[in-house]
């Protein structure tokens, strides 16, 4: 009698009176018993770990028969295999046959270069009655079980490949710019969208000492999409500044001083290009670029921060018309745009 106990698949139930003869879970062509009817086209095992807690000789019946029978393509994913529980118990009943129970406990994994990724869990099981005789029953079934699991880990392979983004093969980023179609408190940085002296919205009283001050910003977005194994990451950049953070402390709306709130605007600007460049420039792949996007931009945030404090410091507020000049003509080159007109 066998019984399949798995918890991805229907029970399946042969009540066996009568004892199978060895020969027929032998392929005549191969030799290897019970053998796996596929060749793996996307995977290969690449290590097999017994982390039970009490070992046993069923693990050998387990490893011999996956080396034996499945092929193995380096050039495909490297799969290994944790065996969480394998265990092969026996009884005897009063008429003299066996009764048997096997239970599997499976994790397989993707392996990586700094270690390995869960994909994902299996369960299997067996009940079975043989003759006392029948001493190779119990491997028989062992073999059973374990080519079920791998039929269902070819399964799972054969439809993830191509959308797991664990399996992925590659990532392609591009870049976009958020764009706004109706504009409200917040102005979101464009060439031809300077700021004015309108824009400046903000009741609370932010400083004692400074005729203006606004508050630029800027961040991403972040969507993807897997094809074919490769992640699609778009990268949607925001530099932006609230209205509502925007303060006036001065009667006089002069040019001078517009301009030098403008180039606070322009300063996020120029980090919002240079935090996109390096991300272009560094290699990534589908493991590191979240990484990679994530580090950078908090790098990319402290120089933002660094490069307005310079600004400020080096132009006094906007107190030192020579080094607002010169500040104005380097912004200018670096933006690689003409002098925002006032509004």
């Amino acid at each position: 009698m066998l019984i399949f106990l798995n918890k991805h698949f229907l029970f399946l139930l042969l009540v066996c009176l009568f004892e199978l003869p060895f020969t027929s879970f032998r392929d005549s062509n191969t030799g290897i018993d019970n053998p796996v009817l596929f060749k793996p086209a996307n995977f290969y095992i690449a290590n097999i770990a017994d982390e039970r807690a009490t070992k046993g000789k069923e693990v050998a019946v387990f490893t011999e028969y996956i080396k034996s029978n499945l092929a193995k393509d380096l050039s495909l994913k490297p799969i290994t295999i944790d065996i969480n529980e394998l265990t092969l118990t026996e009884t005897t009943t009063k008429t003299g046959m066996v009764e048997g129970v096997i239970k599997l406990q499976l994790g397989f994994n993707l392996q990586k270069d700094y270690g390995t990724e869960h994909l994902l869990s299996y369960s299997g099981g067996m009940r079975y009655t043989r003759m006392a005789s029948n001493t190779i029953a119990a491997d028989n079934n062992i073999k059973s079980l374990t080519k079920a699991a791998l039929v269902y880990l070819n399964t799972w392979m054969n439809n993830n490949i191509h959308t797991n983004r664990i399996l992925a093969n590659a990532v392609k980023i591009r870049f976009d710019y958020y764009k706004e179609k109706l504009e409200g408190d917040t102005i979101y940085y464009a060439a031809n969208r300077p700021m004015g002296w309108a824009d400046f919205k903000s009741t609370r009283k932010l400083s004692n000492k400074y005729a203006a001050v606004v508050m630029p910003n800027f961040g991403y977005e972040q969507h993807e999409e897997i094809v074919k194994g490769v992640i699609y990451v778009t990268v949607t950049l925001k530099t932006y500044l609230a209205k509502s953070d925007c303060w006036l402390n001065t009667p006089y709306k002069e040019a001078y001083i517009l301009n030098h709130e403008q180039r606070h605007f322009d300063v996020a600007k120029i980090v919002t290009e240079q935090f996109k460049e390096k991300i272009m420039a560094t290699k990534s792949g589908p493991d590191t670029f979240e990484g990679i996007i994530n580090m950078q931009y908090l790098d990319s945030y402290r120089d933002m921060n660094k490069l307005q404090k310079d600004y400020d410091n080096e132009t006094e507020h906007g107190l030192n018309r020579i080094a607002q000049e010169e500040w104005n003509k380097r912004i200018d080159r670096l933006l690689n745009l003409k002098v925002v007109p006032d509004a």
